[in-house]
């Protein structure tokens, strides 16, 4: 039987004066993807009087937009989804190419798509002293796979897993020099090794059930928003890879959005005209369904 989830996201704004204005652009809305089928969607806006649309980007991802044009001192966001996630089958980490068989050039001509995983951004840009660590595990004739399972593990060895050391804003150089983070990070630490050496790689923004197997130490140990990365290989295609949890990602993953970074799967981007402060309360909650 597949696992089939449900998963409730809130985020609850309140205001210390009246917003007069508000405009905001949200990915929050989980699609159907090669490991997953998403069989019930809502989106709930508090106050509902609202004007919302809905595009596509580049990557695939649903952006909500909408606007409120009246005073408001709260803003709830809620989006319930049931989805069945697919198995994943198992891999020979040997049965992939190597660093010289990798081209990512001739790999982008045959699907430009390609070319959004393959660029410096805001938050991952191309480090030498990065390289040099991302080249401990690729060697020339070594299978990328394998060296990826590698760096994935000696992410998870060599770097604390430590909130009070990062913020939304911090970059994969960041993350290296301070030794820690959180799963953001890693993930774009991991990505910026992996373009280093010549590979495309993409930042996912998703759920993962940690309550499924108690004897694995899963991080974060509740339901929270999570961040893990993809490698393309020629072979298999996208292989996903989670850092903070040293593994590959499985039917307990749920991918919410895709990206180069972190700023293309920001789950909430915009504009609140107000003159006080606010607070933000976010609640994930992801429930086994069978």
């Amino acid at each position: 039987m597949l696992p089939k989830y449900r998963v409730l996201h809130k985020n609850q704004f309140k205001f210390e004066k009246l917003v007069s204005y508000c405009q905001l652009q949200t990915r929050l809305t989980v699609s159907n993807s090669k490991h997953q089928n998403v069989i019930f969607k809502q989106f709930i806006i508090n106050p509902n009087k609202h004007q919302q649309t809905e595009t596509t980007d580049q990557f695939g991802n649903v952006n909500a937009q909408f606007t409120i044009d009246y005073a408001i001192k709260s803003l709830v966001l809620t989006t319930i989804h049931t989805v069945v996630t697919q198995s994943f089958s198992p891999l020979n980490m040997q049965q992939s190419v190597d660093l010289n068989q990798y081209n990512a050039k001739d790999l982008i001509e045959q699907n430009s798509e390609l070319s959004h995983y393959f660029k410096d951004s805001q938050f991952i840009q191309y480090n030498e002293t990065i390289k040099q660590y991302a080249q401990q595990s690729f060697k020339p004739n070594k299978p990328i796979l394998e060296s990826c399972i590698e760096l994935n593990t000696r992410i998870y060895n060599d770097f604390k897993f430590d909130p009070t050391i990062s913020n939304v804003n911090s970059t994969a150089i960041d993350c290296f020099e301070n030794q820690g983070g959180v799963c953001q990070d890693f993930s774009h630490l991991a990505i910026a090794c992996l373009r280093s050496v010549g590979l495309i790689a993409k930042y996912i923004s998703g759920y993962v059930d940690t309550k499924v197997d108690s004897q694995i130490n899963y991080v974060p140990s509740k339901d929270v928003s999570h961040a893990w990365f993809a490698l393309f290989e020629p072979i298999h295609g996208w292989i996903e890879f989670d850092p903070t949890n040293n593994c590959l990602a499985t039917d307990r993953y749920i991918r919410l959005a895709f990206g180069n970074d972190y700023e293309d799967v920001c789950p909430l981007q915009g504009e609140v005209n107000t003159q006080g402060g606010h607070s933000l309360k976010v609640s994930v909650d992801v429930e086994r369904l069978n």
